[in-house]
């Protein structure tokens, strides 16, 4: 009945474009910008397992001027030969300004499902069904089959005072979720070293740690106190006895149950430490450990200085025209040109060359200007045509 198996990776990008193959410059242009990138998933045959990921990360290209980097990593573990499994989600959130994490960073919110074989889903209602007068509470306290293969989240895990994040998610955790763990015999541990995580001017190295037990039996609860007599172990005799070695009712209900649980399983159906990160082709090495490369991790996070445009008009040239030359562009949030490169516009100055006027006398082709019309005279004689009958037709009016 396993329906659990995949683990993987995709990193994205909120303004839908991508930072491959792209320079720092190209970069810090801008204050900064949430980038994204697909990793191929990836399947990790671990026996008895079979581990699936995939995942996002959304991660702020400018770590001096800063922003949010947020990875969620999904990892589905299957165990096909006892029908069970869990899909454990992880996502790291870190905050940053000028290269360094903010204080409370990171953090975490881990979301968990389980999924388990029909027999130890009976052996659990044949439990919560042996205290029928309420006794204990057994029947409010003993998960539902629907609860125990809920998806359930735990939400905002800090960091401790190392800047570590290094949690059971059994023991932090409350409400359904530590209820369905403790009647699974089942933890999951997420561990991320703080000083491992390394900021670059363009991107991020992140490590994530996870160990997962599933089905021990020496760690079968149940979430209520005295459940089984003195304690509420159903596997631990001492936990099942009145103190006097002589079992309780309720003793004999938790005998029953560790009984068939041990028939069902004697070890868990699975202890394993894994470095999420390794597992991915594209992880690089930080320390001890891999982490997962997000965005451009060549340069090294320092401080970036806005460069304004510098830039200037060339000089006016016989069509009365100059154009603008960039000499350097504007970076890292500076001020832009006044102008595009090869922008023109009239001007006056330079080598600007006026067009003549008529000069009387001249045998040549000349150009007269009259307001905005231009008038092109063959030569001097059809001037002097022009000026004679001008002077005739005022005579003969006047």
């Amino acid at each position: 009945m396993s329906r659990l198996t995949t683990i993987g990776f995709t990193i994205f990008t909120v303004f839908g474009r991508s930072i491959a193959n792209e320079s720092n410059d190209i970069y810090l242009r801008s204050p900064g910008e949430a980038v994204v990138i697909t990793i191929a998933e990836v399947v990790v045959d671990l026996a008895p397992a079979t581990i699936h990921m995939r995942g996002s990360l959304s991660a702020w290209n400018n770590n001096w001027i800063g922003g949010k980097t947020e990875l969620s990593v999904e990892t589905d573990i299957s165990i096909e030969s006892a029908s069970a499994g869990i899909n454990l989600t992880s996502t790291i959130v870190t905050e940053t300004l000028e290269c360094e994490q903010k204080d409370g960073f990171p953090s975490a919110e881990i979301t968990v499902q389980l999924d388990w074989p029909d027999e130890l889903l009976s052996l659990i209602s044949a439990l919560r069904n042996a205290d029928p007068t309420g006794l204990v509470g057994l029947s409010e306290a003993v998960p539902s089959n629907a609860i125990l293969e809920g998806n359930y989240q735990l939400a905002n895990v800090p960091v401790n005072l190392d800047g570590d994040i290094d949690i059971s998610v059994r023991t932090f955790s409350s409400g359904l979720l530590k209820r369905v763990l403790m009647m699974s015999g089942s933890d999951v541990t997420i561990g991320i070293k703080g000083r491992d995580i390394s900021l670059m001017q363009a991107g991020i190295l992140v490590p994530i740690s996870a160990t997962i037990t599933l089905m021990d039996p020496d760690l079968f609860e149940i979430p209520i106190e005295k459940a089984c007599g003195i304690g509420s172990k159903p596997c631990d005799a001492n936990d099942r006895s009145t103190g006097v070695s002589i079992y309780a009712p309720l003793g004999l209900a938790c005998k029953a149950f560790c009984d068939g649980l041990r028939k069902l399983i004697n070890e868990p159906i699975l202890y394993q430490e894994l470095d999420l990160a390794a597992q991915v082709p594209s992880s690089v090495a930080c320390g001890d450990n891999k982490c997962f490369a997000v965005g451009d991790t060549s340069g090294l996070c320092e401080e970036v200085v806005p460069q304004n445009c510098t830039g200037s008009w060339s000089e006016c040239n016989v069509n009365c025209n100059q154009s603008f030359l960039v000499l350097k562009p504007a970076k890292f949030n500076g001020e832009e040109c006044i102008a595009n490169e090869g922008t023109t516009r009239a001007c006056t100055d330079g080598n600007c060359v006026a067009e003549p006027l008529i000069v009387p006398g001249d045998t040549n082709t000349t150009n007269l200007n009259l307001g905005n019309s231009s008038y092109s005279l063959l030569d001097t004689g059809l001037l002097q045509i022009l000026i004679v009958t001008t002077s005739l037709l005022t005579h003969f009016f006047w």
